[in-house]
């Protein structure tokens, strides 16, 4: 059976899409949230494989996407990094219950760090899948970097996507 994809509102925030997949009868242990990255979604490959095994095991999982992203509300340039924390403590807030164990592939890497920092007695472990921490200091040369001051925003051809990959100085 499928997920229905489910929405809550942030304050001051888009409506933010999830799924959540309540844990077996008589199973124990943390929620696991999923924490997709940058112009990725709850529908990626991973997110999808981490579900199947989750339903499997009986356990308990979250998916979301981010403001601007996957079936969310809110527009991707418009989002920052802090905006999406947010949007992560926010649903783990609303829809979770006890600790969570929090999976972060690529930049959601860097947002597990942040949640973990702003939420330590809900965290009860990390898991990164290729974590990017920081990417944003290592991540670009000084020429992207001048171009992203100097625009606004960097356009680059994604190996994902006929969409340009979009990073922003909002970001």
């Amino acid at each position: 059976m499928e997920d229905e994809i489910e929405y809550l509102e942030r304050p001051g925030g888009a409506e933010l899409a999830y799924c959540y997949s309540p844990p077996k009868a008589g199973v124990k242990g943390t929620t696991l949230v999923f924490l997709p990255g940058y112009m990725s979604d709850m529908e990626g490959g991973k997110a999808l494989a981490l579900d199947a095994w989750s339903k499997e095991q009986g356990r308990a999982m979250l998916r979301l996407d981010y403001a601007g992203c996957g079936a969310s509300g809110g527009e991707f340039e418009d989002q920052s990094l802090t905006d999406w924390r947010d949007d992560v403590l926010f649903l783990i807030d609303k829809v979770t219950e006890g600790s969570v164990t929090l999976i972060g592939s690529s930049m959601g890497g860097w947002l597990m760090l942040l949640v973990a920092l702003a939420r330590p007695m809900r965290v009860k472990a990390m898991v990164g899948i290729a974590a990017a921490p920081d990417f944003t200091d290592w991540g670009f040369t000084q020429e992207q970097k001048m171009t992203i001051l100097r625009e606004g925003k960097l356009e680059e051809g994604s190996e994902y996507s006929d969409d340009p990959y979009v990073t922003t100085k909002t970001f």
